[in-house]
């Protein structure tokens, strides 16, 4: 895999995290992608809060590292059983 550079939209994984981030919006449930982190900052690059700020509604309105921990606490439960 190519390393992932300021041409994200040419990446080969960015068209399968948009059918992720996609079906995730559909069926509710926090976004999947959010476990994939930025080796440098330990969080998701600028094209998960695009397609945040693109598909959740209502657009929500905390900075990148409260939503992040939230999105994660979030799909950390709904996978374990757990409500958010």
């Amino acid at each position: 895999m190519p390393e992932v550079d300021e041409r994200w939209s040419r990446h080969p994984l960015c068209k399968l995290f948009g059918v992720l981030d996609e079906e995730d919006t559909s069926k509710g449930r926090p976004f999947r992608t959010v476990r994939v982190v930025s080796k440098d900052k330990n969080m998701p690059g600028q094209g998960f809060f695009n397609a945040v700020a693109t598909l959740r509604q209502p657009k929500p309105r905390l900075n990148a590292i409260q939503f992040f921990a939230s999105e994660l606490n979030a799909l950390a439960a709904h996978y374990s059983g757990g409500k958010p």
